[in-house]
């Protein structure tokens, strides 16, 4: 199917699902007698649908997509744009009662709400949930969690769980109100680390998160170093290695003052030489990426933590992080300079490096 005929595909369908008020308990149309005499094709459709034989997006845009090539009368035909708004609104009750189910539900949820959308694209609320637990398909994309993620039957660690919140609560947004909203009431981690002694054998960084979380009353003392000018401290540094060559970083500053600039921090790394099978030196390759705060640091307060989420993909073996923080002005980086050696960059130590 070319991509101009998908696309035209997905407009009908999402123009033809327009909702409707229909009794959901009750099936959409009477296959077995099929009164309005549609095609076989189509009615052997709508029962692999109402079976639970299609039930996931690809499947069912594929599945309208061959029907609608084969019999575009249907695209005209009122009695079948009934039937397909009846299996709108079957959709978004499928999504609502997967949200409802919790975490085993998530990942179902989200794919009915991605199929209702389309039933009611003006649907503002409706709309709103699809975007939101679109971010839970994006977790499992990149491996924070497993597809089959149910921390009912199969107990998970609490560093997963703590990977997760972070992955969501320092993201954008719509990612932290998921969590918000979704997770804290969910995960059992969360009660865990408000226990009395928990703090005290974490580390600089997950202290740093129970800070943001709210979890603990005092910020954590310490720093990495000092840019200045205005004085921002680097609290803490974690980089992770997840799935495959992804890594996840976490970055906390303390900024001393109020903070009038957006600044941009500079990520550079460095890897280790290593050596291949034939015996020859095989030199890693440097990474060096910019990014903006999900917050921008003109929103940051003076005295309280700011947190800085950031995945990146790598495939050497990291030896050296250097950070920076920079304005741009005039098309040129006006970088902030380390306290300690008026450096652009700072060096982190390498405990900042963490297995799996």
């Amino acid at each position: 199917m070319s991509n101009l005929l998908r696309l035209s595909i997905l407009f009908l369908i999402t123009m033809s699902l327009a909702g409707c008020g229909y009794n959901p308990d009750t099936p959409v149309y009477d296959t077995a007698g099929n009164p309005d005499g549609f095609p076989i094709a189509a009615v052997k459709l709508i029962e692999a649908v109402q079976s639970g034989q299609l039930n996931s997006f690809e499947s069912l845009v594929g599945a309208f997509g061959d029907l609608y090539t084969t019999s575009p009368e249907l695209l005209d035909d009122y009695r079948w744009r009934v039937v397909i708004e009846r299996l709108g609104v079957q959709f978004r009750i499928k999504a609502e009662k997967g949200a409802e189910a919790g975490i085993v539900g998530y990942r179902s949820a989200a794919q009915y709400y991605d199929l209702a959308s389309m039933a009611r694209p003006k649907d503002e609320r409706l709309q709103q949930r699809k975007e939101l637990f679109a971010g839970w398909l994006q977790a499992i994309e990149d491996s924070i969690i497993p597809p089959d993620f149910d921390p009912v039957k199969q107990p998970v660690p609490a560093s997963t769980e703590l990977a997760l919140m972070k992955y969501f609560l320092l993201g954008d947004s719509l990612h932290r109100r998921f969590a918000e909203q979704m997770l804290l009431p969910e995960l059992s981690v969360v009660g865990s680390l408000s226990k009395p002694g928990v703090e005290a054998g974490a580390s600089m960084s997950d202290r740093c998160f129970l800070k943001l979380l709210r979890l603990t009353q005092e910020t954590p003392r310490g720093k990495i170093g000092t840019f200045t000018e205005p004085t921002i401290d680097l609290v803490a540094a974690q980089i992770r290695r997840q799935a495959g060559d992804w890594y996840a970083a976490e970055l906390y500053f303390l900024p001393h003052q109020k903070l009038t600039a957006d600044y941009t921090v500079a990520f550079r790394m460095s890897a280790r030489d290593t050596v291949g099978q034939s015996g020859a030196s095989v030199t890693g390759h440097d990474l060096a990426f910019d990014f903006h705060p999900v917050l921008p640091t003109s929103g940051w307060k003076s005295g309280e933590l700011a947190g800085v989420y950031r995945r990146f993909r790598y495939a050497g073996a990291p030896v050296e992080l250097a950070v920076g923080l920079y304005e741009t002005a005039a098309d040129s980086a006006h970088y902030l300079r380390v306290g300690e050696t008026g450096e652009r960059l700072l060096i982190l130590p390498a405990t900042t490096f963490l297995a799996k």
